[in-house]
């Protein structure tokens, strides 16, 4: 069996998107939320379904702004925007919610320097990555590229 390649586009009428979904829950099922506390991303998905995944830049125009390396299940308080929190938090704990929510040192960096599409692609690529050595357990075999078109399921 090959896999296809990590969706380039968060929409939940994908198959891929869902599989997606379901592999980072599995992975990463609790993560610390920006205020240090535990977030359970199962529970956080089936109270708020997939509006629990928000997007860190929310400018039009930005390359790959609706790519799931774009999407983090972290809440904020009112008024805050996600990528206002993220580049608000504290060194120490900073260091937890990135591991916890795969945002590698130099993705982290790109947004605080304002490299919006930087972030999202060094994300990106972390997530797929990772996913891919997850779906080599199992033998699969891997996509031909990394990232690709997200299908929308219309049957």
């Amino acid at each position: 069996m090959q896999a296809r390649p990590f969706p380039a586009r968060f929409d939940t009428r994908s198959a891929r998107v869902r599989a997606f979904i379901l592999w980072e829950l599995r992975e990463y099922p609790q993560r610390k939320d920006l205020d240090g506390s535990i977030v359970d991303a199962a529970a956080m998905l089936s109270r708020a379904s997939v509006d629990s995944y928000r997007q860190v830049v929310t400018e039009r125009g930005v390359l790959a702004a609706s790519s799931p390396g774009n999407r983090l299940m972290l809440s904020t308080p009112g008024g805050v925007s996600l990528r206002q929190a993220l580049l608000s938090i504290t060194p120490d704990l900073a260091i937890h919610v990135l591991a916890d929510h795969v945002i590698p040192y130099s993705a982290y960096q790109a947004l605080r320097h304002g490299d919006d599409a930087a972030f999202i692609a060094i994300r990106t690529e972390a997530l797929a990555v990772r996913e891919r050595r997850f779906m080599a357990q199992f033998h699969v075999q891997e996509a031909d590229e990394l990232l690709g078109e997200t299908d929308i399921d219309t049957e």
